[in-house]
């Protein structure tokens, strides 16, 4: 709505001032927040700008979220080297603090970046090691996400018996979050593993 929009340009302006001042503190805040307002939007070029302006000020574990982020922007842009080199250097931060969760995040976007370049042999083996570092230290909504795109990765290799098997996994955890937009992605999954499977019933 308006008042949306109008937030929305009021952040703008307040990251484009402080992205040019000495205001650290504020720069970090501002930017950071423009950075993340813009990507759930899908202006991916502004939101790739603010995450690196903003990068350079932010504490290491900030930074490796951060990174995650601007990788997502910059692979739906399809600079894939560039997101690839940004999904490398939030792992090997990770790996630097022993940060195991952070390690799978970084790896399961990793995966996905992999998937679609079709390197798939690559990107399960991503899969699969980010599921377990994931599983480890508890993250279910990080659980849920490496299931679901192993699962698009095994209906495009063609087995929709695994790729049913784990997107109902991921459903089943995403439900038990409450995640409402993650349980519509993972039911759009089945759906369209009923279609491989010619059971159009199923899927509609």
């Amino acid at each position: 709505g308006r008042a949306g929009g109008d937030a929305e340009r009021q952040l703008d302006e307040l990251a484009f001032h402080f992205a040019r001042s000495d205001d650290d503190d504020r720069r970090r805040i501002y930017v950071r927040a423009a950075g993340e307002a813009a990507q759930a939007r899908y202006a991916n070029r502004s939101a790739i700008e603010y995450f690196r302006n903003v990068l350079p000020l932010l504490a290491e574990a900030d930074r490796g979220a951060v990174l995650v982020r601007l990788g997502r922007a910059e692979a739906l842009l399809g600079r894939w080297d560039e997101a690839a080199a940004s999904f490398t250097e939030a792992y090997e931060r990770a790996l630097q603090r022993a940060d195991l969760g952070a390690q799978g995040w970084a790896q399961t976007e990793q995966g996905e970046l992999l998937r679609k370049q079709g390197r798939y042999q690559e990107a399960g083996a991503c899969f699969d090691d980010a599921r377990a570092k994931l599983e480890a230290v508890g993250d279910t909504a990080g659980v849920a996400e490496v299931d679901h795109d192993a699962a698009t990765l095994a209906a495009q290799q063609g087995d929709t018996a695994l790729a049913g098997e784990r997107y109902r996994r991921s459903l089943a955890l995403r439900r038990q979050a409450g995640d409402r937009r993650g349980v519509a992605r993972s039911l759009n999954g089945l759906g369209v593993v009923a279609e491989y499977e010619g059971r159009l019933d199923d899927a509609s």
